[in-house]
């Protein structure tokens, strides 16, 4: 009966710090790999940083476009914009010209 009492009383000092040290692994573990944990973090403020790269590209885009918009209409048409428009689209050209288009 003593080899059971020796066995249970080691058991108790080998079995709890065991168990501490498990827990303390799992929840270290899912703080860094889970869900929701420091690497899907880190991943996600990189998908934020290019969509808000992305954002302002098409912002800028926007702006450029609403002020060729806005050049062309009616209460403020500007005849620079207009001519550009129209050799563009038509296809017209002066003799002894020479156009070159940018995208």
């Amino acid at each position: 009966m003593k080899i059971f009492s020796e066995l249970r009383l080691k058991l108790r000092f080998i079995l709890w710090p065991t168990i501490w040290a498990t827990i303390i692994l799992y929840i270290t573990f899912h703080t860094i790999q889970g869900e929701r944990g420091l690497i899907a973090f880190m991943q996600i403020h990189g998908e934020v940083l290019a969509a808000k790269k992305t954002q302002q590209i098409l912002i800028n885009k926007k702006k450029r476009l609403q002020n060729q918009v806005t050049l062309l209409s009616p209460k403020s048409l500007d005849i620079d914009m207009l001519e550009e428009r129209v050799r563009i689209m038509l296809g017209y050209s002066r003799p002894n010209e020479t156009i070159i288009l940018l995208k």
